[in-house]
């Protein structure tokens, strides 16, 4: 059902939506060309939402059955809540249990059944906090019902939220007498926890279509390539090596029948690199664990070992602190009290973590909507918000032309095939052109990459680093009798490439805190989420034009950045706001729309939140 598609939360959707109700009078039939074109829009949008919560479907049958595979002695549902929805192996008490029924595996019956048991009771444990919590919540504030925006309650996390919490104490504290500003704290709540449920609503989504689509891809890479760590989760492609290889790979297999052999040893060596990135994965996640045992394994749902924790000197400093208290001190209140600003610390950079993930796949998603017809989040291994399509004269018309054609889909069917091909083409030329300069840097195998978008553009073009890299290349003629000062270059372009990707994180996670900062100031406005369009290019002319001084300074990077964010984002006017109520099983409906899209209930797309639907 269109329903299902909860199609308000989709800030593509609602911009076109937009549009087209200036163009429309209620109740009647487009007639003029660009009314039409949004028209054919929407309903492809919707298609590829539809698809998407198909794919989120498959995912989480998917983790169903993982996990019902890997645990078949716990109850599949303790307390009435689904097994592969509760943190077990996030649990240290359920992995230790874990550990001890495997050691006991062939050796002592009984000591296995006990162990199970035990596995059992700590799995209804952590199910019975779930609910507690939930209940807590529901209690003191009933009317957000069991569930928003069709995500149950206990799954939203809602006080871990600093905006929603704010607005619940206040709640707490509000005169039950002054029945005005309770009534308008609690439509507040309703408009953050809606906020929140769609946000988590969108990346579950995302999560899920990497993922699905990776399997698809790479039909030949297992989904688990290392217990414990999934091949959506590693995001391989945004690895150099992989996306050589698969890029290769794609080489061979214009001629598949000649190049079967070679393409079965490609596919091998994909797979054997694919588990070697998953075992280092888990060796360093148990490593992090070794070193912080007071750490828990997820902060706010992030892997602990996913967090820069040797990178961030507030964190650094704690942990030689605790080292030496550790070593000199009896008192263990105060290793205590270190132990608890480094927890603390911990969640800081987990929630900056989380903004800037939800940020990159925000930036990615604004293209992928626009461009549906590329198909994947990525061409050649590289996101598609990398990829410069933005500035590319002959991409933007080809683009033209296909939204020129969309005004009669039908009758254009044939020429809308032909510009979807040469779209993809012309993307995957920009891409590749993307990946040449990840070579340019792979000449210099001393450095180190940063996982930063837009950083081998902004280096490349960076005048103090490529000052160091012709000096580099020029000493580089005699290298036994320059060998001194070739070291010494070595670590001054190192260094320099370090610098430019702290500078260009720090942007990212700055744009990243501004957008919660608007959302949370306009919870039903699911238009903020327009991204900029070419977020790589805009840091990277920041670069160009001296924004990263040598001495590593951020602040005019970060205002670069900030307000290059500002002039790109698709404006939105008069985006129809749709107000939402505690519990709320299914998103907004639109007549034009067919009630099931693609074996998708329309409200599952929740269309009323993507803003460029309703524009």
């Amino acid at each position: 059902m269109q329903g299902d598609l909860y199609l308000e939360d989709d800030a593509y959707f609602q911009e076109l939506l937009a549009g087209y109700k200036e163009l429309v009078p209620a109740g009647t039939e487009p007639t003029v060309p660009l009314a039409k074109q949004l028209r054919e829009q929407m309903r492809i949008r919707a298609v590829q939402l539809a698809v998407d919560t198909l794919k989120l479907r498959g995912a989480e049958e998917r983790a169903a059955a993982r996990v019902a595979s890997r645990y078949p002695f716990v109850d599949p549902s303790p307390l009435g809540v689904a097994l592969w929805s509760v943190p077990v192996e996030a649990d240290d008490e359920f992995c230790t249990l874990l550990r001890s029924r495997e050691e006991a595996l062939g050796k002592q019956v009984e000591s296995v059944r006990v162990a199970e048991a035990a596995l059992n009771a700590r799995a209804q444990a952590i199910a019975k906090a779930v609910l507690e919590q939930e209940e807590s919540l529901a209690v003191a504030l009933p009317f957000l019902g069991r569930s928003v925006k069709g995500v149950p309650l206990r799954e939203l996390a809602l006080m871990s939220d600093p905006g929603f919490a704010v607005l619940a104490e206040q709640h707490a504290q509000a005169s039950s007498g002054d029945a005005a500003e309770r009534s308008r704290l609690e439509q507040d709540i309703l408009d953050q926890a809606g906020r929140v449920a769609r946000e988590v609503r969108v990346a579950r989504r995302l999560d899920a279509v990497r993922g699905e689509d990776l399997l698809e891809r790479y039909p030949f890479l297992p989904e688990e390539p290392v217990r414990g760590v999934l091949l959506g989760d590693m995001r391989p492609v945004q690895q150099p090596a992989f996306r050589e290889l698969s890029n290769r790979l794609d080489e061979l297999r214009r001629d598949p029948s000649r190049n079967a052999a070679a393409i079965r040893a490609m596919e091998e060596q994909m797979t054997a690199l694919v588990v070697r990135l998953a075992e280092e994965r888990a060796e360093a996640a148990k490593n992090t664990q070794e070193q912080f045992p007071f750490l828990p394994r997820h902060v706010l749902g992030v892997r602990l070992d996913e967090l820069p924790l040797h990178e961030d000197d507030a964190f650094s400093q704690l942990a030689r602190r605790r080292t030496r208290q550790l070593k000199y001190s009896s008192n263990v209140k105060d290793v205590q009290h270190t132990e608890e600003e480094m927890a603390k610390r911990v969640e800081e950079l987990a929630l900056t973590a989380k903004l800037v993930k939800a940020h990159r796949m925000r930036a990615n998603e604004h293209v992928r909507a626009r461009n549906p017809f590329l198909v994947y989040e990525d061409r050649k291994c590289v996101p598609l918000s990398e990829i410069p399509l933005a500035g590319d004269v002959m991409y933007q018309g080809l683009f033209r032309e296909h939204l020129a054609a969309l005004t009669d889909a039908e009758t254009n069917a044939a020429q809308i095939a032909g510009l979807e091909g040469a779209l993809r083409s012309r993307a995957d030329e920009l891409a590749l052109g993307e990946c040449e300069k990840e070579l340019q840097l792979a000449m210099y195998p001393f450095l180190a990459t940063h996982d930063v978008p837009g950083w081998s553009d902004a280096l490349l073009r960076d005048a103090e680093f490529q000052q160091l890299r012709n000096r580099y290349d020029e000493l580089s003629k005699d290298p036994q009798g320059n060998a001194e000062a070739l070291r010494e270059l070595e670590d001054a372009m190192d260094a320099r490439g370090r610098a430019v990707a702290e500078a260009l994180h720090a942007a990212e996670a700055s744009e990243a805190a501004e957008h919660m900062r608007q959302q949370t100031l306009h919870p039903t406005d699911p238009g903020i989420s327009a991204g900029p369009v070419a977020r790589a290019e805009v840091l990277a002319d920041a670069v160009q034009e001296g924004a990263i001084p040598s001495n590593g300074t951020l602040r005019e990077l970060e205002g670069t950045a900030r307000s290059d964010q500002r002039r790109s984002r698709s404006s939105v006017s008069d985006a129809t706001r749709v107000d939402e109520v505690g519990g709320e099983a299914s998103g907004k409906c639109y007549d034009f729309l067919s009630d099931v899209i693609n074996g998708v209930m329309q409200g599952d797309l929740y269309l009323e939140d993507d803003a460029y639907f309703q524009e």
